[in-house]
């Protein structure tokens, strides 16, 4: 399984003139009768790795679509792409413990086990979904529970490694593509009130990550003294707001500077369709422009794959797994010209 294929959750290219391109839900939980992974030895970790499998693939497995993937036996290139799919975070790409991944055919839902705590259970949706993503990863948060004993406390609620994750254990996010709203001094203002509510914002791949192409993800941070369902509301309510800023913006500069905007837009789509080596950081701000032209409604050629499917396979993993090699930096630059040209219908 090469993780390219046309049945990932992110390769729909009606998303691709949305604002909203994502939602995400991820579960945090740890084990009753298991000390926290940061202080369990291998064997440890081996026999929790060997008790959830045999939860899921020891029942009706028709119950889930997971397969299981051993990080200790899987070829670097493909443990990349995983990366790249959002569905291993940086810190379980690089450790060298024991870690498995129970993953869904389309990608669209994940269970690290051995990450930080003994579970990372995370479900992703196509636009803004995020009630479905919910429902997708608390499905699987209930098939567990009844089975094998999570780590809770009437005061504190789920019991985790990360004392940011007490209480619900529960993180939601959305990704956004804001090229307007990112230029804008309404933007400065925007991180402070986002602690404020109790929320976060960062790159393209989460904590850590650098922003590329003008997409963000924007997250709660207060998972204690809340509940699910509020963390859902409080969530979606500031997504409205950040989604009609986006628009209202985009609106207003197509009236004010059309011919600019569209020119920039053109001279983007030449660019992709023509280069023969390019940057990735480049390759996204030409792609944050495609995809302002789809909202704009600029008459522009379509791409075979959604831009968003695109924007993973330009990534490094996904470039050495379609090459078959580790390729260098100037092979890498030529092979994703290669792999964009190709994409234009």
């Amino acid at each position: 399984m090469t993780f390219i294929q046309d049945n990932l959750w992110f390769n729909d290219d009606r998303n691709d003139d949305k604002i909203c391109m994502s939602s995400r839900v991820r579960f945090a939980r740890n084990f009753r009768n298991f000390n926290f992974v940061t202080t369990l030895n291998e064997t440890k970790k081996n026999e929790l790795i060997n008790r959830v499998k045999d939860l899921f693939f020891g029942c009706d497995k028709s119950l889930h679509d997971l397969s299981c993937y051993d990080f200790l036996k899987t070829r670097s290139n493909r443990l990349y792409t995983m990366f790249e799919n959002y569905s291993v975070s940086m810190d379980f790409l690089h450790s060298t413990s024991p870690r498995c991944l129970l993953l869904s055919g389309d990608a669209s839902s994940a269970i690290m086990i051995n990450e930080e705590d003994h579970l990372r259970i995370q479900c992703y949706t196509i636009g803004n979904q995020i009630k479905n993503a919910f429902i997708k990863a608390n499905f699987l948060d209930d098939f567990i529970d009844k089975k094998l004993d999570y780590a809770f406390d009437n005061k504190l609620g789920f019991l985790t490694t990360c004392p940011t994750n007490l209480g619900t254990g529960l993180r939601a996010s959305y990704m956004f593509h804001l090229p307007m709203l990112e230029r804008s001094p309404v933007f400065h203002d925007l991180l402070p009130m986002l602690s404020k509510l109790g929320m976060t914002i960062r790159g393209l791949h989460g904590e850590g990550s650098d922003v590329y192409g003008s997409i963000y993800q924007i997250s709660n941070q207060t998972t204690l003294g809340i509940s699910e369902s509020e963390i859902i509301e409080n969530l979606e309510s500031f997504a409205k707001q950040i989604v009609e800023q986006e628009n209202q913006l985009r609106i207003y500069d197509m009236n004010l500077n059309r011919t600019a905007i569209e020119d920039k837009i053109f001279r983007s789509f030449g660019i992709l369709s023509h280069c023969r080596t390019i940057e990735f950081r480049e390759a996204m701000e030409l792609i944050s422009n495609i995809k302002l032209a789809r909202f704009l409604g600029v008459d522009i050629p379509k791409f075979k794959s959604s831009l968003h499917n695109i924007i993973i396979k330009i990534q490094p993993g996904h470039l050495n797994l379609m090459a078959g090699k580790v390729l260098d930096k100037s092979e890498c630059l030529r092979y994703r010209a290669d792999v964009i040209r190709q994409e234009i219908k």
